[in-house]
């Protein structure tokens, strides 16, 4: 949460650390000139099992940055004024808060937050995609893949060994409930 206190910035891009850009970044992200100015959250379109979800992936996510916002979001959480599932964390907390039917939630484009699940449960939709930007690698970690998913974490393997990506920045890391446990962080990281 604390990436809307970032208000020196107008936006601002979040990644998790099992997402790599894979390819050049082309078109708009996350401006205000792509999506409605109403849009306080857009991320990538969750798939779930097999089929896609009312929901969004945090794992590629942009913001417009806002301590009011964030204050806002801290005393929903503190009031426990917000029904949520907890298996997500903090993405269940901001599925619940920012949905499809409160219009608060754009989606991104997938091949800006395409999620590696995709490439298995929804592959012709996978297929039909344009060029990948970005793969966020929710079944399988780049580092630690195999089998079916291998062209798509070759990928990453292509870009880290390029010299100029993999490029990670972490502002922030805060221990508390996740979903790989703190000690899987530390060891990824």
């Amino acid at each position: 949460l604390h990436v809307w206190t970032l208000e020196e910035y107008t936006e601002v891009e979040y990644m998790d650390l099992d997402a790599a850009v894979v390819g050049p970044l082309h078109g708009r992200f996350t401006s205000k000139a792509a999506y409605r100015t109403d849009c306080k959250i857009w991320a990538a379109h969750d798939i779930r099992g097999s089929k896609w979800a009312d929901a969004f992936s945090m794992g590629v996510a942009g913001i417009r940055p806002s301590v009011k916002e964030f204050k806002r979001l801290r005393k929903l959480l503190a009031d426990d004024a917000v029904s949520y599932k907890h298996d997500t964390y903090v993405q269940g907390f901001l599925n619940a808060v920012y949905s499809s039917r409160n219009g608060a939630w754009c989606e991104l484009e997938f091949e800006k937050g395409a999620n590696l699940a995709a490439y298995t449960k929804q592959r012709a939709f996978w297929d039909a995609a344009g060029r990948i930007q970005v793969v966020h690698y929710t079944v399988h970690k780049p580092w630690k893949c195999s089998g079916g998913h291998m062209p798509v974490c070759s990928l990453w393997h292509l870009e880290s060994q390029s010299g100029a990506a993999p490029v990670t920045m972490v502002t922030a890391y805060y221990v508390g409930p996740n979903k790989h446990g703190h000690s899987n962080y530390m060891e990824w990281g």
